[in-house]
């Protein structure tokens, strides 16, 4: 775990899934597919607006949901919501040696309150430390259930859009045919998620976890929300191995 001094509190921030309880986890997985999707800040306006952009001369339905994420980015900013910071949040542990408990949304604010007076730069370099931690901690221990191929075929994408740009600079070659094929891939990869109803990623996100939940429980038992992260994705696989195991065994028995 990591201690850090913030707004004159001793606060200790989770840095292993060994320890993070899944509720925590789950909240704050939530607060980054929202930083994600809608953003909190003037970078993610641009971000909206250039995407709007591009996807205006190819696809109107993508181009329209851009233009509802910015209208939902402008008002976050406009009501100063602070999306990254709270999502870092939802893995403290303890205050001044007390278990923080309560990570609903009057509870974080709350925790917010209590250090809101710490500097930009602390809250950047703590939000950096225990997140890249616990992104780390995922990878090493669950890479089948985190390690998305789609997110990795767009990086290469992007790597691959980014040599071509170097290469028209360094040998002054005109490649902006294959430069706009690369972009139109990239863009054809992202689908912007709606966060607004019944049927908005908040929701879907939320439901799918009682779901895993409800299923979880019916092999292991009650207290599947009483898991650490680390307990909830090992029995997660084991249930996963388990249906894969039994569907081979009657594709098997079909043939």
């Amino acid at each position: 775990m990591i201690s850090k001094r913030l707004n004159g509190h001793d606060v200790v921030f989770y840095d292993s899934v060994e320890d993070l309880p899944v509720v925590q986890f789950h909240r704050y997985s939530k607060f980054l597919l929202v930083e994600g999707g809608i953003g909190d800040n003037i970078n993610d306006i641009d971000r909206h607006i250039s995407r709007i952009l591009q996807f205006i001369r190819t696809d109107i339905k993508k181009a329209t949901q851009e233009i509802l994420n910015l209208r939902q980015c402008l008002y976050v900013v406009a009501t100063e919501q602070d999306i990254h910071n709270k999502a870092t949040l939802c893995l403290i542990k303890s205050v001044d040696g007390r278990d923080w408990t309560d990570f609903s949304d009057n509870g974080l604010d709350r925790l917010y309150e209590v250090v809101n007076g710490a500097s930009l730069k602390e809250l950047d370099e703590i939000a950096a430390k225990v997140r890249d931690a616990i992104d780390e901690n995922l990878l090493q221990y669950f890479p089948h259930v985190f390690e998305d191929s789609t997110q990795k075929n767009y990086t290469d994408l992007l790597r691959q859009r980014a040599m071509l740009q170097i290469t028209a600079i360094v040998k002054e070659e005109d490649n902006s045919d294959k430069v706009e094929e690369v972009t139109q891939k990239i863009l054809s990869m992202q689908n912007p998620k709606g966060f607004m109803g019944a049927d908005s990623e908040e929701v879907r996100f939320d439901k799918q976890f009682e779901d895993m939940c409800l299923l979880m429980a019916k092999e292991f038992g009650g207290g599947i929300k009483k898991f650490t992260t680390m307990e909830f994705y090992t029995a997660f696989e084991r249930l996963t191995r388990q249906y894969n195991e039994a569907k081979k065994l009657r594709n098997n028995r079909k043939r």
